[in-house]
């Protein structure tokens, strides 16, 4: 049988790969065809030359926070999914059942459509006062009113939040029907890759207890201590068990190496390089 320690990590890395397709899902630079991006493209096309009607700013913009509520819906209860997985499945390497579940997302939903509503409204403010139509869609000098920027931004934070509340949730109720919840401990886990950030360099293979804080020292973050990733926008590490018996072990150290080796080489050669594959102890070449 495989060593569960080595075991828990490639599947932290599997959930890692699944947090970064979210946010492809809900629309990046490398993603434009991402479900929230595309709901604002077609919002912004069917406006073009046309926010002066009201019937027509009703139709649109009614139709943007539908499609952006239901995308959000549909990203967010893939992220249970994912989370809840990766605990079952990290559980049973360690012989312990799983318990619990998280199963709504309308909290989270609501609060990033929320953001949609704010737009909406000033769109229609600004209509009605006969704003230029630059105000309210933008151009290439000018940001508009309808901008997919920080409802994706937000919507990537509450997926990476998602994912990983999910699995903590799984992994905290599961332990403490096992009687185990002082048997383990947690490991911030990164895949490390030219788009790792400097927090999660800093933070990979760090072990705390289960009802612990991660001490964040790297930029972006946004706290200086954490229970759980995301700990920036659009981050996309995880968490393992870790038997709280077990000193540091070889994994520890390696993952600490390679983490420290990247932030030497950027320090030394001011840029980031690709690296493929990606993993907890990957390098460059």
């Amino acid at each position: 049988m495989a060593d569960p320690r080595f075991k828990s990590v490639e599947i932290s890395l599997r959930t890692s790969e699944e947090i970064r397709r979210l946010f492809g899902r809900i629309g990046t630079s490398q993603n434009p065809r991402g479900l929230v991006l595309s709901a604002y493209r077609a919002a912004l096309r069917s406006l073009k030359g046309k926010t002066g009607s009201q019937v027509l700013m009703d139709d649109s913009l009614i139709t943007l926070r539908l499609s952006v509520l239901e995308a959000i819906k549909q990203i967010l209860s893939k992220g249970l999914d994912i989370g809840m997985n990766q605990a079952e499945t990290e559980l049973k390497l360690w012989a312990v059942k799983a318990f619990g579940r998280i199963d709504t997302v309308d909290e989270a939903a609501n609060a990033i459509v929320n953001i949609v509503d704010s737009q909406i409204q000033s769109a229609w403010a600004m209509s009605r006062m006969g704003a230029e139509e630059a105000v309210i869609l933008g151009n290439a000098k000018r940001i508009g009113l309808l901008n997919p920027t920080v409802v994706t931004r937000e919507a990537a934070r509450y997926a990476a939040l998602t994912v990983n509340s999910a699995y903590d949730n799984v992994i905290k109720e599961s332990l403490k029907m096992a009687g185990d919840s002082e048997q383990f401990k947690k490991q911030a886990i990164a895949a490390i890759d030219d788009k790792t950030t400097d927090c999660c360099l800093r933070v990979h293979g760090q072990i705390v207890p289960l009802d612990g804080k991660f001490k964040l020292t790297g930029e972006p973050r946004f706290a200086d201590e954490m229970d759980r990733p995301g700990f920036h926008w659009w981050c996309r590490s995880a968490m393992v068990l870790v038997p709280a018996w077990t000193p540091k072990d070889q994994l520890t150290l390696d993952m600490e190496k390679a983490a420290s080796n990247e932030l030497r080489a950027r320090e030394e050669t001011g840029k980031r390089e690709k690296i493929h594959p990606s993993h907890a102890r990957s390098g460059r070449k």
